[in-house]
């Protein structure tokens, strides 16, 4: 049983890389049980297109840090689960990691497929680029949401593992 346990957890690791990569963890403020994420490109110049690129780049790798912090305590969860039940079904176990995984791998997926189309659709213009992080940024956060109500909330009255996530742009400077 440990032996599946841990092939089992194994194969979330792949998803949750969760860095100490402070460098791209988004500023926030917790107010009644929400986080609020602030993303944006403070002391970043925003003058031409390829400025603009660069900010949408910094405001997609601050939404995935987020996003990898949700998954990483989604994934605790679901070891620290097991971990407290341990005549639970290691089958069970195992299709648990695995549909969190496929989970993982269709947002990945979705993301990339519809950031895509909205680069195709822009095709031709200079806005191109921006429009397809855009479409990337918003999936991502509405992800996190998802991570969050799916895999860290309970039904009954006890407070969720992490607190509910909301996004807000910082206004340019």
């Amino acid at each position: 049983m440990i032996r599946s346990t841990v092939v089992c957890f194994a194969l979330i690791l792949p998803f949750v890389s969760f860095a100490a990569d402070n460098k791209n963890q988004p500023p926030s403020v917790l107010k009644n049980g929400v986080e609020v994420f602030s993303i944006g490109c403070v002391g970043m110049p925003q003058e031409s297109t390829l400025d603009m690129n660069d900010c949408m780049e910094k405001q997609v790798e601050q939404v995935n840090w987020v996003k990898n912090k949700y998954l990483s305590a989604a994934s605790r969860i679901i070891e620290q689960n097991n971990e407290n039940y341990p005549d639970s079904d290691p089958a069970h176990f195992h299709r648990l990691v695995t549909a969190f995984n496929e989970e993982s791998k269709a947002w990945s997926s979705l993301i990339d497929k519809a950031s895509s189309a909205s680069y195709i659709s822009w095709e031709g213009g200079s806005i191109r680029t921006e429009k397809s992080l855009s479409r990337k940024i918003e999936l991502i956060e509405f992800q996190v949401y998802d991570i969050w109500k799916n895999w860290l909330t309970y039904v009954d009255s006890t407070p969720p593992i992490l607190p509910e996530p909301k996004f807000t742009d910082i206004p340019d400077q």
